[in-house]
């Protein structure tokens, strides 16, 4: 009878395992999509702003502010889903630790 359980209790280990690896490979697979997406909004900034500089001496094309403001908009969505760096008080009593919230029906 003992034997039996272990032998149950083995093969639901064994199912754990393979979650447990697959749960990892997810989140690996999720910290480098977080990356990306970083990557892509600093750039996304770093030309808004270079075309925003054009636009500086350019007064006809309004059009064009008005949708970069509303692209800002936009990441500025997208930022809130993605991992922040820590403040410095959060460094100091939890040291480098990504406290991001990857559900958004968790976060609110």
């Amino acid at each position: 009878a003992l034997r039996s359980e272990w032998s149950d209790l083995d093969d639901e280990f064994k199912q754990l395992k393979h979650v447990y690896k697959k749960y990892q490979s997810t989140l690996d697979e999720l910290d480098e999509l977080q990356n990306k997406c970083l990557t892509a909004i600093q750039h996304q900034k770093y030309r808004m702003s270079a075309i925003e500089k054009s636009l500086r001496n350019d007064d006809s094309s309004i059009d064009i502010r008005e949708e970069i403001q509303s692209r800002r908009n936009e990441i500025g969505e997208l930022e809130q889903m993605l991992p922040k760096e820590n403040g410095t008080y959060l460094k100091i009593i939890l040291g480098n630790v990504n406290v991001s919230i990857c559900n958004r029906n968790h976060k609110f």
